[in-house]
């Protein structure tokens, strides 16, 4: 899936491979999101600029994880 976001182009590669697994209440889940950075200084580390759109980026989907928790 392709998309922008604060002006930055984004990819997200989904696997349900698991969405249709009969035990899967049985078994804890986690997520992993991995975000590279476009706009990077020494060692590969995100500029403060985007440093800044990585971290509201992140808060926006922990946001969205919880509040489809949420009952």
């Amino acid at each position: 899936m392709k998309f922008v976001t604060e002006g930055k182009p984004c990819i997200a590669l989904i696997n349900n491979r698991y969405s249709d697994f009969i035990d899967k209440l049985k078994f804890s889940f986690s997520r992993s999101i991995i975000l590279k950075p476009i706009d990077k200084i020494n060692d590969g580390y995100p500029s403060e600029e985007e440093t800044e759109v990585l971290n509201k980026l992140q808060s926006r989907i922990i946001s969205e994880f919880i509040s489809l928790l949420e009952p």
